[in-house]
């Protein structure tokens, strides 16, 4: 589908400058984030230049940072077991910062990192899905509860696929992202029940 890769790109842009009677000075900064129609790729990027301050700078000093975040697509045929929906998924990020007189000369810094569940969260799942109750020992109780309360709530009115891949991707966030704008196009005939039933929900 086309439309799957369209994207979406905000640019807030700000200019900060003070004047002397000899010279002046600047800082310039740019946010960019673009992402994907169905937000499964983000990207963010941050400029800062700064022309010369202190007496004896003769360059600029800018600083660029370049992050991209992947998220795995979700396997809807495997949405009918939610103990082992989010096996095999992982969020891919990566950053590219980069600062000097310019960033395409100067230092540079790259980290790549790969998110997955815990060995917690996999426990926490099972237990879930298998009905068992709510843990007593308070580091076993995470928002993955919650969140699978909540899909099992509009499940049980019609919405099958509201929350079912933010509670297991929680780490991710894209996820929720997503149902919610999938909520959002099914408002209007919904909007009686979650009101009256759902009165702590925040839209």
């Amino acid at each position: 589908m086309p439309w799957r890769h369209a994207t979406s790109s905000p640019r807030l842009k700000a200019l900060l400058a003070t004047y002397r009677r000899i010279s002046s000075t600047w800082i310039r900064t740019e946010l960019q984030v673009t992402h994907t129609r169905d937000f499964l790729k983000h990207w963010v990027r941050f400029v800062y230049d700064r022309s010369p301050f202190r007496d004896g700078e003769s360059n600029h000093t800018k600083v660029c940072l370049d992050t991209a975040v992947t998220f795995p697509e979700p396997d809807w045929q495997k949405a009918d077991n939610l103990a082992t929906f989010y096996q095999g998924n992982k969020i891919e990020a990566k950053a590219d910062l980069a600062y000097g007189a310019d960033c395409s000369q100067g230092s540079r810094i790259h980290l790549d990192g790969t998110y997955e569940h815990t060995d917690a969260d996999a426990e926490e799942i099972e237990d879930i899905v298998s009905g068992k109750p709510r843990s007593k020992n308070r580091f076993k109780q995470n928002i993955l509860r919650k969140l699978y309360d909540k899909c099992f709530f509009y499940q049980q009115r019609g919405i099958p696929y509201s929350h079912p891949n933010a509670w297991l991707h929680e780490p991710s966030g894209v996820q929720y992202h997503l149902q919610a704008r999938v909520l959002r196009s099914t408002r209007a005939q919904h909007t009686h029940v979650r009101r009256r039933d759902d009165p702590t929900a925040k839209y």
